[in-house]
């Protein structure tokens, strides 16, 4: 949706959101998430349900919410889309931010795990923040379809 970066506007409310807890970037987020839908709403109108890519347990209690879980519920909202939690992250990741992009790959690998009844013949929006390699997107899809989503679109606040 946007570029990220230290300089760019996603790039500071993903980090303020996700390292200092600023919770009321959402908002700003959401007038963004907005903007983009009224300019790409095709994009969206075969959706059947909205998922966030999920965060680790310990790393959700860490942190206190998972912002893509926040993110999924502002496009649920403006797209008019259920969201829903599909499945779980069982392999606890190093930061991504922090590692090189074969180490991404090489830690996503089998990271995620998903119940086919939740996703068997629907069409899967996959949200996260910040879309660097394409590692997290790319694992969490392959899972859901292994599980029997008919199809699966991802969307992102930033790509890095």
């Amino acid at each position: 949706m946007s570029r990220y970066g230290s300089d760019s506007v996603a790039g500071q409310l993903v980090s303020a959101l996700k390292y200092s807890y600023a919770l009321d970037c959402a908002e700003h987020m959401r007038a963004l998430i907005d903007l983009f839908a009224e300019q790409h709403a095709e994009l969206f109108s075969d959706v059947d349900v909205i998922a966030p890519i999920p965060l680790h347990k310990r790393r959700q209690a860490q942190r206190g919410f998972n912002q893509a879980q926040i993110l999924a519920k502002i496009c649920g909202d403006i797209f008019g889309i259920p969201v829903e939690n599909m499945g779980e992250r069982i392999v606890a990741t190093m930061q991504q931010a922090k590692q090189t992009k074969a180490v991404r790959w090489s830690q996503m690998s089998n990271a995620f795990v998903c119940e086919s009844d939740v996703v068997c013949g629907r069409h899967v929006l996959v949200v996260d923040d910040v879309y660097t390699s394409g590692a997290t997107m790319q694992s969490f899809a392959t899972e859901l379809s292994k599980r029997g989503a008919r199809r699966v679109s991802g969307f992102v606040f930033a790509r890095g």
